[in-house]
């Protein structure tokens, strides 16, 4: 008797999931398929790529800790993901950078601080070769509050050999 209820209330859960788009991931949001991450022309998908960074900085900019984790986690995610293409990297980090100084000037402590995090973890030298996030540790090294101020530390020891390289 307490399957067959338990039974039920799994497959409705599931069926209720799906039926208000929330089947795809555990937030709600759409994602990034694995053919345009480890494209070699990942150009023609911008406007996937852009889309997915803004709902993720979105959830990053919300009230909810559970859905600005998961949206913290899946904006580093992709950035390190090791299917990643170099074509999809510099989309993703070039659409990225200008959202996370967008969610940097917001004045909760923890979308700056979130914004902070994915800049430094998705800023590792071997994924921002070019520099595309130092724009953004620019912004996150002007914030009065530590937390804050420590991530943009980490984000801006990993742009620093890439800045230096391009003689900035």
């Amino acid at each position: 008797m307490i399957r067959s209820r338990l039974a039920v209330w799994v497959v409705t859960a599931g069926a209720a999931a799906l039926l208000t788009g929330q089947g795809e991931n555990s937030w709600g949001a759409t994602d990034i398929p694995p053919s345009i991450v480890s494209s070699p022309e990942a150009e023609k998908s911008r406007d996937v790529i852009r889309a997915f960074i803004r709902e993720q900085v979105a959830a990053l900019m919300g009230d909810d800790a559970a859905a600005r984790a998961a949206a913290r986690d899946a904006l580093t995610g992709k950035a390190a993901s090791a299917q990643a293409s170099v074509s999809f990297l510099d989309i993703y980090l070039t659409e990225l950078a200008p959202e996370l100084i967008r969610a940097l000037r917001d004045p909760k402590l923890p979308t700056r601080l979130n914004a902070a995090i994915v800049a430094s973890r998705a800023g590792s030298t071997t994924i921002d070769r070019q520099g595309r996030l130092a724009p953004v540790v620019e912004v996150a090294l002007a914030d009065n509050q530590l937390p804050v101020l420590i991530w943009s530390m980490k984000a801006a020891a990993q742009q620093l050999p890439v800045v230096l390289g391009q003689g900035a």
